[in-house]
């Protein structure tokens, strides 16, 4: 495209911008052409290379892609807009929520809940999300705090332990929450605590589950909603994960993602059947 304003007297001033078609598909497959990266980057093939654009591409998701290289973006919204879904759409995580009477964990086997734990950057909040599966085999998260400061987290815990046939509290190790994994263990709980190959495993293990195998489903909670909404994603080797750095507070997402996959590790198939409420 080619924008201007009109040139007052001795103005010299134009405004000039590189992109695709705001109605771009925005599938990797539908972006990897290179006569459409040529058009929003007049320094491909010279001071940026085809191998540079085709690992943009790898790492990142086609939203952020579309975004950072092609020029083509729906954000900022306006204040009254409804802005954010970028990485798992509206429509897909409002089709994997549960409707009626919200299920509750057993002690059977896979139903026993895993507890994961995350906390904002700055610590201002935390959250802890229950993941298991219900008596039809689908896997459920459901946020069972999420509140300002950390002090709270801990006394939670050890009550969640003692009411439940716990798998496990999973924490990223290099997460903010990792200062709270000596508390958990000298309390006696077990933790199951999370390297980067993982966290970059849960990622994929949790946005498959809600937009392909569609095994996930959530009690349509605004906490969670919130995160899902507000989520972007930043690189993690040649994979992704969450990016704690952005504007919205996505500790539930965080927190329920590394539950997913430490649940789908851990779970086993004792049976001492448990049924209660938070």
């Amino acid at each position: 495209r080619y924008l201007s304003r009109p040139a007052g007297a001795g103005d010299g001033l134009a405004f000039l911008e590189w992109s695709c078609p705001d109605n771009l598909v925005r599938t990797k497959q539908a972006m990897a052409g290179p006569a459409l990266v040529a058009q929003a980057n007049p320094a491909y093939g010279i001071r940026v290379s085809a191998e540079f654009v085709a690992a943009e591409l790898r790492t990142m998701g086609p939203v952020e892609f579309a975004r950072e290289r092609l020029g083509v973006s729906d954000y900022p919204p306006d204040a009254e807009d409804e802005g954010g879904w970028e990485v798992i759409s509206e429509a897909d995580w409002r089709k994997q929520a549960v409707e009626g009477e919200a299920p509750r964990p057993g002690g059977e086997g896979a139903r026993r809940p895993v507890f994961s734990i995350d906390m904002t950057p700055d610590r201002s909040m935390a959250a802890i999300v229950a993941v298991f599966r219900d008596e039809n085999g689908a896997l459920v998260v459901e946020v069972v705090n999420h509140a300002q400061g950390s002090g709270w987290v801990l006394p939670r815990a050890v009550e969640l332990d003692g009411r439940y046939e716990v798998v496990a509290f999973a924490i990223d190790r290099r997460g903010p929450a990792a200062s709270l994994i000596k508390g958990l263990e000298d309390a006696g709980l077990t933790v199951f605590v999370m390297d980067t190959g993982q966290v970059a495993d849960a990622f994929g293990e949790f946005t498959d589950a809600v937009t392909d195998s569609r095994d996930l489903v959530h009690l349509d909670q605004e906490p969670l909603n919130d995160s899902v909404q507000g989520a972007t994603t930043r690189p993690l080797g040649d994979r992704k994960t969450w990016d704690r750095r952005g504007e919205a507070d996505i500790c539930p997402l965080v927190a329920a993602t590394n539950g997913v996959s430490a649940h789908n590790e851990l779970a086993g198939e004792e049976s001492d059947p448990l049924q209660n409420i938070w």
